[in-house]
């Protein structure tokens, strides 16, 4: 369900802290240890200060281990310069966890690995053209898309900043590479992280490379994009690539009683929060710009369904069942909402905007007050 899938994805799954480094004249990679003057993999080590940097003293193994965890069809290996890193080993799985290509960056200094599912922002249903572990998934060629499902569209990274200011201009961030496969997931690899550490994902079209650049093999899309923190040496595991295709968009602006002459929702550019507590969307949520409620600028669903955003009730002014709501126009400022969050909490504030030809998709969690990092609301 996109709701609960939402909150598993926006939990941050990245390993985080350096071990405490024992050696003094040889600097260890990421996940090796100092062994009589060389850097190994770790093996038995009884003493907790020969760790190297990147690995921690495990009390329960007497042993040191690498910070960095692997994820699905990936395994450890050490590269000449002694670091270690998640190199995708193919097959096993079908569709069941991540994508071999969702390694750790090369360069954990200044790169970040994004990776996700792609999600129809109207249905909540994952763009998938083969499902379940018996599954046999294959990449998808860019070169040559498919005219529907997951390999019809194109996964981007950019730096939000420019792509807000020009998102039909600002080229994609110079990244390792861009994967996807017919199980509906991507990665993208060894992206720069830019200085503000935020990067924005954006789906839209496939745009052929070569001589057929700028060109599609089908209007089928209009350009979504979330954006997050992001910190150099992460592997995000937990983005969601929304999707929005025409018809989705051409919906929500006639049951909203086509309020802009003619222009549809994303051709003005709308922002669109999606609220949750503990996974679950959230009624009765109405959107804040820089904390106050832009009146008549804002609207809701009223979707029966908590995973369905096709319809638009102009006399709602707070979220229904799928704790979503769309706000036209906006600038670049802070975003949060008021109403239905948990005693003690509030909503994440986040900078958001509506962007002419963008369909802003954002997923908002309830935290403690004063603890925006704390996305767990109410406590258990």
């Amino acid at each position: 369900m996109f709701s609960s899938r939402l909150l598993s994805l926006l939990v941050l799954a990245t390993s985080a802290a350096l071990g405490a480094s024992g050696c003094e004249t040889v600097e260890c990679g990421n996940g090796t240890i100092e062994i009589d003057g060389q850097c190994s993999l770790p093996d038995t080590v009884v003493d907790p200060s020969s760790c190297g940097t990147g690995t921690r003293f495990d009390a329960s193994e007497g042993a040191c281990v690498p910070d960095l965890v692997c994820g699905a069809n990936t395994v450890a290996e050490q590269l000449p310069d002694g670091s270690v890193v998640c190199i995708g080993v193919g097959g096993g799985g079908g569709c069941d966890g991540e994508m071999p290509q969702c390694r750790l960056p090369s360069d954990p200094g200044l790169q970040a690995t994004v990776c996700g599912t792609l999600v129809d922002i109207a249905t909540g249903e994952e763009l998938a053209e083969v499902e379940g572990s018996d599954a046999t998934p294959t990449l998808c060629d860019q070169a040559n898309p498919t005219a529907d499902g997951p390999c019809s569209v194109q996964v981007r990274a950019f730096d939000p900043l420019q792509f807000a200011a020009n998102p039909d201009n600002t080229p994609p961030l110079n990244v390792g590479g861009v994967f996807q496969d017919t199980c509906g997931r991507y990665a993208i690899t060894d992206i720069p992280v830019p200085f503000n550490e935020f990067v924005a994902v954006a789906t839209t079209n496939v745009f052929l490379p070569g001589e057929n650049e700028g060109t599609t093999v089908a209007n089928t899309y209009r350009q979504t994009g979330t954006s997050f923190g992001v910190r150099v040496g992460d592997r995000r595991t937990d983005i969601p690539g929304a999707v929005t295709d025409i018809p989705t968009d051409a919906g929500w602006t006639s049951t909203a009683g086509d309020p802009f002459g003619g222009m549809t929702f994303a051709d003005v550019g709308v922002f669109v929060p999606v609220f949750t507590v503990n996974g679950t969307p959230t009624a009765g949520v109405t959107i804040t710009a820089s904390e106050q409620v832009l009146v008549d600028l804002d609207y809701y669903f009223s979707d029966a369904g908590a995973e369905s955003r096709t319809t638009v009730d102009v006399m709602l002014d707070a979220t229904g069942n799928n704790g979503t709501g769309l706000l036209t126009p906006t600038s670049l400022r802070t975003h949060a909402g008021i109403g239905g969050e948990p005693n003690g909490c509030e909503w994440s504030s986040d900078l958001a905007a509506s962007i002419p030809n963008v369909v802003f998709f954002q997923v908002k969690l309830a935290h403690v007050l004063d603890e925006p990092t704390n996305n767990a609301c109410p406590q258990p």
